[in-house]
């Protein structure tokens, strides 16, 4: 149960992950005038940060699933 957690907060940040990437793709390539834009506002900073947070997070509950459950027995008991 702990790890199919761990899986769904990591779909939902891969696919924050990709969409941040493209945009960053979208943003370093320049128009047809040779002009970049800065599409990363303050609050996009704050949601990719979020994002790593939340990947973090989703890979923890994956690969230490276990001792969660065996500690949450343990407190249950």
């Amino acid at each position: 149960m702990i790890s199919t957690l761990g899986l769904y907060v990591s779909l939902y940040a891969f696919i924050d992950i990709t969409y941040y990437f493209t945009l960053w793709q979208i943003a370093s390539s320049p128009d047809n005038y040779g002009n970049t834009y800065d599409l990363f506002s303050p609050e996009t900073k704050a949601n990719i940060w979020a994002t790593i947070a939340e990947l973090i997070l989703g890979l923890f509950l994956i690969f230490k699933s276990k001792a969660i459950a065996k500690k949450m027995f343990s407190m249950a008991s």
